[in-house]
Parts: C-alpha cells; structure tokens; sequence
C-alpha cells in the first residue's frame, strides 16, 4: 500500500465478544482505491434496557496519508459527529491516532 503498508495488519473483519445483554457489534477495515486508503467500517447493536430502546451506531473511518504522507484518519458516525485525527505507526503493528484539537469538546485517542 502506498505509505499504508504498515497497517496491513488491520485489514479483515473483526466482531467484539458478546455476552447475553450487552452490545455486540464488529467493524472491518478495507484497502479502497487502489490501496490508497482503508476504509473502517463499524456497528455496534445495543439492546434494550429499562431506560431506552435498542439502538444501532455506525461508523465510517478513512485513513490516508496526506501530501506529507504524514497518516490522517477522518471519522463520521451516525449520530452527526465528525473527528479528525493524526497519527503514527509506533511499534511494528501499533497505530495511535489522536483526535485534533477544536476548542470545544473531549479530545480522543485510538489505538490499535
């Protein structure tokens, strides 16, 4: 993959662990437009309790790298939230990207 090469470790289909009651979910990452980006896709199905209705959350998450081939990941979900991270390839098959700064609002961090 064009600068991607050291996260082909992620690609493939991924499920969480479910146990009776709690969220199961999984996502995948691809390698899209001729391995120029790896495209995450996410769910996550909750079930119902007392206080609310069983709901799912979607995801979408593209990484790429930019002209500096410095790595960027843009995230979108399905509740209308838009995060943008940076990140770097810290050990062989380990990424941590962290959300960029907006002035309002918790910053986040992924690791995988």
């Amino acid at each position: 993959m064009v600068g991607l090469g050291s996260l082909h470790f992620l690609l493939g289909q991924w499920w969480a662990d479910q146990k009776f009651g709690e969220p199961a979910g999984g996502f995948t990452f691809a390698s899209q437009l001729q391995s120029r980006i790896i495209v995450r896709t996410n769910y996550a199905d909750y079930p119902a309790t007392d206080e609310r209705q069983a709901y799912r959350h979607e995801d979408l998450m593209v990484i790429y790298c930019d002209e500096n081939q410095t790595l960027r990941a843009d995230y979108y979900d399905s509740e209308g939230h838009v995060i943008r991270y940076s990140g770097q390839v810290i050990e062989k098959n380990r990424v941590v990207c962290t959300s960029e700064p907006t002035g309002s609002g918790p910053g986040f961090r992924f690791t995988y």
